[in-house]
């Protein structure tokens, strides 16, 4: 990379700020980064981010996860408490362990839902909502999971089993 590019890049980096919080129990993680107009443009206001960030943060199982998210995906692997995802355009996608009944509210304005555990599908009126709905009561695990553009993905990950001993 020529040195001029260099130093562009890195002025550009000087512009995003991420901060992280403790609210009582919770971790508030925020991201303020420089924006341009979007191409080929959906609105006339349509702003995006000019580079890709990634964040891996590490959770407790048991921990309730809250997550608000403008573009990109959300991954979530593993978790056994509450989940609690709204983004607005791109992916959401769970990998779930648990075989306990789930209480599933998942929705996509414009995409799909699609979904390995036991649920009812619906299509919204207009061609283009996907709704997967399953109310357990008893259900030991909630999950709430809202997107605009894009797709929810939820998938039922099996654990390999241990081989039995050697004799």
């Amino acid at each position: 990379m020529a040195p001029r590019d260099r130093e562009k890049v890195l002025r550009e980096m000087d512009r995003v700020h991420i901060t992280t919080m403790r609210q009582g129990n919770e971790l508030v993680v925020t991201t303020d980064y420089p924006r341009h107009r979007a191409f080929p443009w959906i609105s006339p206001l349509s702003v995006v981010p000019n580079f890709d960030l990634e964040y891996r943060i590490k959770v407790p199982r048991s921990a309730r996860l809250i997550v608000r998210h403008d573009d990109g995906e959300v991954h979530v692997d593993d978790i056994t408490g509450n989940v609690d995802v709204k983004a607005r355009q791109g992916l959401i996608a769970l990998r779930l362990v648990s075989d306990k009944p789930l209480a599933i509210d998942a929705k996509s304005d414009y995409g799909s839902v699609n979904s390995d555990f036991a649920g009812g599908e619906s299509r919204h009126p207009w061609p283009f909502g996907h709704q997967f709905v399953e109310n357990i009561s008893a259900a030991s695990q909630r999950l709430h999971l809202r997107i605009v553009y894009g797709d929810v993905v939820i998938l039922k990950a099996h654990e390999p089993q241990a081989p039995p001993p050697v004799q």
